[in-house]
């Protein structure tokens, strides 16, 4: 843990360094379509790169072994039983119904790939591909404000976060899974499509009740663009 910590404040202190000498004075510009092409070539190398550096971590680290075998046993379970006799067994289980789809999904896979039943890499995936679907979106929102220099700066900033390639590829957290519902939750108030919103952040919560932490953002969504600019029932 000391050795996660000091990772982490020498992470802060480049950012820190990296925006003052990089991103500070940046400004978004307009793209043509080759421009636009060749950012979007730039996101991909760069989760690219991503997707190899959790690779290699996941095989390093086998996971959090407690968590790890439980996702292991629900996902078995929920896919030769099904969901109702799940949950009507005396199976313990902490977890509500929205990720034990993924599990399902993690389960069919070894029943049907038996080379990958022992991996651990695939319980580890779902998170693993929520860390990339997040820096696209984070690399949506930073391209309306920078330039692709301070885009791609603010991508790799959530890619490479030490915290971050800990708890999805190393422990095997699912944290990421609802991170990026709460991601997009906030994306789409933003937006001001807070139907859309109260949806993802459904589905978020679902994944694990801990998404209920930001419950206040999508409040202050509410409060803005519902009551106190032109009131209507019709805009919830």
């Amino acid at each position: 843990m000391v050795l996660v910590n000091l990772l982490t404040i020498v992470f802060l202190i480049l950012l820190l360094v990296c925006y003052a000498l990089f991103v500070q004075s940046n400004k978004p510009v307009v793209m043509g379509v080759k421009e636009a092409k060749m950012s979007w070539l730039n996101l991909g190398i760069l989760l690219l790169v991503a997707f190899i550096v959790r690779y290699v971590l996941a095989k390093i680290d086998p996971g959090h072994e407690t968590d790890m075998g439980c996702f292991v046993y629900w996902g078995d379970q929920v896919y030769n039983d099904g969901f109702s006799k799940f949950y009507n067994s005396e199976t313990f289980s902490d977890y509500p119904p929205g990720y034990m789809y993924v599990l399902w999904g993690v389960g069919a896979i070894r029943h049907f790939v038996p080379s990958l039943a022992s991996s651990t890499i695939l319980v580890k995936m779902p998170a693993i591909l929520c860390d990339l679907a997040t820096a696209g979106l984070v690399y949506k929102i930073a391209h309306k404000h920078f330039d692709e220099k301070g885009s791609i700066f603010f991508v790799s900033c959530y890619l490479f976060n030490p915290v971050v390639l800990i708890d999805s590829a190393m422990w095997g957290q699912v944290d990421s899974v609802f991170t990026l519902f709460v991601a997009l939750m906030c994306y789409f108030v933003a937006e001001k499509k807070l139907k859309i919103s109260y949806f993802v952040f459904a589905i978020g919560i679902l994944m694990k009740p801990q998404a209920l932490v930001v419950t206040p953002v999508l409040i202050c969504g509410i409060m803005d663009q519902v009551f106190f600019k032109d009131f209507s029932w019709e805009k919830f």
